[in-house]
């Protein structure tokens, strides 16, 4: 969760609770859940510390990456769960892991897309004339 948290700015936000319950729920699940939250955690904590670290040198980039990234995906993902009928107590877990699954490998293969839309977002944020950190922009 730290880019997540890093992007929204902070653990209480709207966007880590959801995503934290979700991954709570899916870890109790079943097998498929809790198999898809290791996967993804293996690869989120990978490359998270270093994105983290790039978003705190250069602010411009928490806006880009909350904007094209965070908050879109967060709502996919609600939506995702809704479609599955995924429920708290489990019920269609395989289904929404594996709808989960296709989704992040569509993902990696849009993601020279995101690359380039997190890059005009931060280049608009950079030439901005008002570059206040943290003006949610």
């Amino acid at each position: 969760m730290i880019v997540v948290i890093a992007a929204s700015g902070s653990s209480q936000a709207v966007e880590v609770q959801f995503l934290q319950r979700l991954r709570r729920e899916l870890r109790k699940s079943g097998p498929a859940g809790a198999g898809f939250i290791r996967a993804v955690n293996g690869l989120y904590y990978s490359v998270s510390p270093k994105l983290v670290w790039q978003m705190r040198k250069y602010p411009g980039l928490k806006w880009a990456i909350r904007d094209v990234l965070v908050k879109p995906s967060v709502g996919i993902i609600d939506r995702t769960r809704k479609i599955s009928g995924f429920k708290p107590d489990g019920t269609n877990g395989a289904i929404f892991a594996a709808m989960l699954a296709s989704l992040g490998i569509a993902g990696m293969l849009a993601s020279p897309i995101l690359l380039c839309l997190v890059m005009m977002r931060w280049a608009v944020f950079a030439l901005s004339s008002e570059q206040e950190v943290g003006d949610g922009r």
